[in-house]
């Protein structure tokens, strides 16, 4: 993926991505990492394209019928800087079982801490 126009659009090579062609961002990167001199707009190939807001929607998994509030660019911001909506939901169950879970669990380092502090007691 490239990043490309002013709000950081993330780009997508449909060949590469589709029919296992060669990609030509990574590519155009590889170029400009060995001092390349960037290449005019016209010598981008017309297969790239840039992600979608539903496509992005889907990568940040958002539902489906989820609505912003903003221009384009405000709407690809928004999208681009929330965590995943999946990602939270498991962090959010991870949380609340660990605080309803009424079996307190110490970590293994510290009962070795406690193990030795008994040792040289005795």
């Amino acid at each position: 993926m490239l990043l490309w126009g002013r709000n950081n659009t993330p780009i997508i090579d449909e060949d590469h991505c589709y029919f296992g062609e060669y990609s030509w961002v990574e590519w155009y990167h590889s170029h400009l990492m060995k001092g390349g001199e960037p290449l005019p707009s016209d010598a981008v190939p017309k297969r790239l394209r840039r992600l979608t807001v539903d496509e992005a929607l889907k990568l940040q998994t958002f539902p489906h019928d989820y609505q912003f509030i903003g221009r384009q660019s405000s709407v690809y911001r928004q999208i681009g800087n929330a965590v995943p909506c999946d990602l939270v939901q498991v962090v959010a169950e991870v949380v609340r079982d660990y605080f309803t879970n009424s079996e307190v669990v110490i970590p293994l380092s510290s009962l070795e801490c406690e193990a030795s502090q008994l040792r040289l007691a005795i």
